[in-house]
């Protein structure tokens, strides 16, 4: 394998842990197209979302609010807590990004047509942005 290759291989291989690790796994719930979950501190607090922008809050997670009302282009397919568990992001399939809480609106891909649709994201440690992963493999900043 080439160098190059290579690298971008450890990349997306670090990035999908990170969306894995930061917005949790993807589920399967009844009447719902997708569902995320987000970690948000203690034990048995998280955060769901539906593929239709609606959050359910678990344990002493806040409530920011929700995508639920919004008529969306695509169906929500990840989310991301804050480093303070005080806001969170939701991202599209096409890329478009929403934000609550304390969550900054760092851009999005919504503008960009992709080759894939994104499949999740992550937040960066600090909280001052988010990496967003399409489903071939293509990283957004």
């Amino acid at each position: 394998m080439r160098p190059q290759k290579f690298c971008k291989v450890l990349v997306v291989l670090f990035l999908t842990s990170l969306i894995f690790l930061r917005s949790g796994p993807t589920y399967q719930i009844k009447n719902t197209k997708k569902v995320s979950l987000s970690t948000t501190g203690p034990a048995m607090t998280y955060d769901l979302v539906a593929g239709d922008g609606g959050i359910f809050t678990m344990g002493n997670a806040g409530f920011y609010g929700s995508a639920g009302n919004i008529a969306l282009n695509k169906p929500v397919v990840g989310m991301a807590a804050t480093p303070d568990g005080k806001g969170y992001w939701l991202v599209a399939a096409d890329g478009g990004i929403f934000t609550y809480g304390d969550a900054g609106f760092y851009g999005s891909a919504g503008n960009i047509a992709l080759n894939k649709p994104v499949v999740g994201m992550a937040a960066t440690p600090d909280g001052k942005g988010y990496w967003l992963v399409a489903a071939d493999g293509g990283i957004f900043t």
